[in-house]
């Protein structure tokens, strides 16, 4: 066989693996994106917005006295910090004609946020943003 077919066929090879191993390695080193920071425990319940919350913050679960369920809005956009998990309240807000300030948003973890509002008697109201864009209405106590 020629040297320079040979040479090819090393080349083709060399690329073959090189490939290989580079989707192995990727594979390898992303997960899934809905698991970053998500501690073992939670896994089994991280497609249930409720179950995870009650899970990730302690304490804490989603308002079942809440009807038909405290889960007020389904996801629709990826929230990524506190001003959009305000931003994202506000349009929730708008479309369901409730008349609320809201004043802030604090990061409970990688995962959710509470918006804080109040309502025209002053009363405040809470709103819990998952990272989907899940709104639940979530409350906390021993």
């Amino acid at each position: 066989m020629p040297k320079h077919r040979r040479n090819y066929k090393l080349l083709f090879i060399s690329f073959f693996v090189i490939s290989i191993s580079l989707v192995f390695l990727y594979g390898c080193v992303v997960s899934d994106e809905n698991n970053y920071d998500l501690p073992d425990n939670c896994l089994a319940v991280k497609d249930d917005v409720c179950e995870l919350y009650s899970c990730l913050v302690p304490s804490c679960w989603c308002d079942s006295g809440v009807t038909p369920s405290p889960i007020l809005m389904e996801g629709t956009k990826t929230i990524s910090n506190e001003q959009e998990a305000i931003d994202y309240v506000k349009e929730y807000l708008k479309s369901t004609n409730l008349s609320c300030d809201v004043t802030e948003a604090v990061k409970l973890n990688a995962f959710f946020y509470n918006v804080f509002t109040y309502d025209l008697d002053n009363t405040e109201k809470v709103f819990t943003v998952a990272e989907d864009g899940t709104i639940i209405l979530t409350q906390c106590g021993v």
